[in-house]
């Protein structure tokens, strides 16, 4: 009698159970398929083509990304050029033209394998020549780029430097798209390090033509390829329809130029819908906080900015002006 009453009360508890999952799964299918229409109605809402204007507030001063230090010149670098790595906006690592690789060895040895059929804007293939080529250049630029002590946990990197060797003994070519980087030691941030932005991948036969004008000239493996450099006035980018990635939504983008920070130019052009996006300075945000159609985004950025000031001003020539700057600064 016992028995059956449990047996009872337990079927009881099952069903009764059953019964509260049934509308709760229903509630999560509900929602699953709420954001596959979402998904859906937005993919289909996009469309292909048109030109993005963007306000820089300076002129680059190169496009040679080994030698940009400027953050005008690397916002259209990270358009026309590709590294091996790339991040994420959580800044985890992700491949882009190395399909995958391998950390052997206890972490001495990263094996990078390109992907297939990856082209630079001239047509020409992306080949582990010339991403040996693009580390070995790095490793010689003055002033030293960021990544450089990563690069020279690459054994023989050093060496090389110093001009003591014509060759990297720790960049091996398997084949056109293997490449085995062996390191002195293990060395963890060197992963990272081949994702900045100074270490993206160039032709090695159009820097050695080009020289000192590639950066002028660029040409990288992007998702746009570079048209042209009018000074002081705009950079105008196309679509490369052979990113490996598959082509762009953007047909073209124009940064125009406005030399010498000139904000309020640049916020009566995008007043006027000659932009289409703004960064917001100082009271920017307020004269367009009452358009209720803008569409407002804070993006992840790792930069340091610099305040220079200019010395021979003649208000720095009182010494009480300098010393309420200097006061001025937080230093805690």
């Amino acid at each position: 009698m016992k028995l059956t009453r449990i047996v009872h009360l337990l079927f009881i508890i099952f069903i009764s159970f059953g019964l509260l999952l049934i509308p709760g799964c229903a509630k999560k299918e509900e929602k699953e398929k709420e954001i596959t229409n979402k998904e859906s109605l937005l993919q289909s809402s996009i469309q292909s083509g048109g030109i993005y204007r963007v306000p820089l507030m300076n002129n680059p001063t190169t496009l040679d990304p080994a030698y940009a230090q400027d953050i005008y010149a690397i916002s259209v670098i990270h358009q026309l050029f590709d590294c091996l790595v790339r991040f994420d906006h959580y800044l985890t690592v992700l491949p882009a033209l190395a399909e995958t690789w391998k950390v052997e060895e206890g972490g001495k040895v990263y094996r990078f394998i390109l992907r297939e059929n990856i082209r630079f804007h001239n047509g020409k293939p992306v080949t582990v020549e010339d991403v040996i080529f693009s580390i070995g250049r790095l490793l010689l630029v003055d002033p030293s780029p960021a990544p450089l002590p990563h690069l020279l946990k690459i054994s023989g990197a050093q060496a090389y430097r110093e001009h003591k060797t014509d060759r990297i003994k720790g960049l091996e070519p398997i084949d056109d798209r293997v490449l085995l980087v062996r390191l002195e030691e293990p060395h963890a941030p060197f992963l990272t390090a081949m994702g900045m932005y100074q270490a993206a991948i160039v032709p090695k036969e159009e820097v050695n033509r080009l020289e000192n004008k590639f950066g002028q000239n660029p040409i990288g493996s992007g998702p746009f390829r570079f048209v042209s450099w009018e000074r002081n006035k705009s950079i105008h980018l196309e679509r490369f329809p052979a990113y490996y990635a598959g082509e762009s939504f953007l047909k073209k983008i124009y940064f125009l130029l406005y030399p010498g920070g000139k904000i309020d130019d640049a916020l009566a052009d995008f007043k006027a819908g000659k932009l289409q996006e703004m960064p917001v300075y100082g009271n920017i945000q307020q004269e367009l906080s009452s358009q209720s159609e803008l569409q407002w985004f804070h993006r992840p950025s790792l930069s340091l900015l610099f305040y220079g000031i200019r010395g021979n001003h003649p208000l720095l020539k009182h010494p009480e002006v300098r010393k309420a700057l200097s006061l001025s600064i937080d230093r805690e």
